[in-house]
């Protein structure tokens, strides 16, 4: 069973190669500011802090993309050398357009912040 994914913003993403990145299955939401379909890559961008992360889209190919829609995407994350950053493997990505990304990021941290307060009891 392939893992579900731990909701991650992609300013928490590293660039660099890191050992507790590789392979590690994330969810996160961004809008689509570039995407070419030939090389299976595309860039979704956080609206609120500019950073971006590079997707490897080659196991969802075809989709239907708009440039700046938002998308919602789960993969694992790897090291590519071809990109010298991290990138995320995608295997599911969907439309979220219309999805209020302020009221997300405080829903997220407040579960964050629930799920923190069970662990240290």
């Amino acid at each position: 069973m392939q893992a579900h994914g731990e909701v991650v913003f992609i300013g928490e993403i590293p660039k660099e190669k890191h050992n507790s990145v590789d392979g590690k299955s994330v969810k996160l939401c961004g809008r689509l500011d570039e995407h070419n379909f030939e090389e299976c890559r595309a860039t979704l961008t956080d609206p609120q802090t500019c950073a971006s992360v590079t997707l490897d889209t080659s196991l969802v190919e075809p989709f239907d993309s708009h440039i700046g829609a938002l998308f919602q995407v789960i993969g694992e994350l790897e090291y590519s050398e071809k990109y010298s950053s991290v990138v995320l493997r995608t295997r599911v990505i969907r439309s979220v357009d219309g999805l209020d990304l302020i009221l997300y990021r405080n829903v997220i941290a407040t579960q964050r912040e629930y799920i923190n307060s069970r662990t240290e009891t």
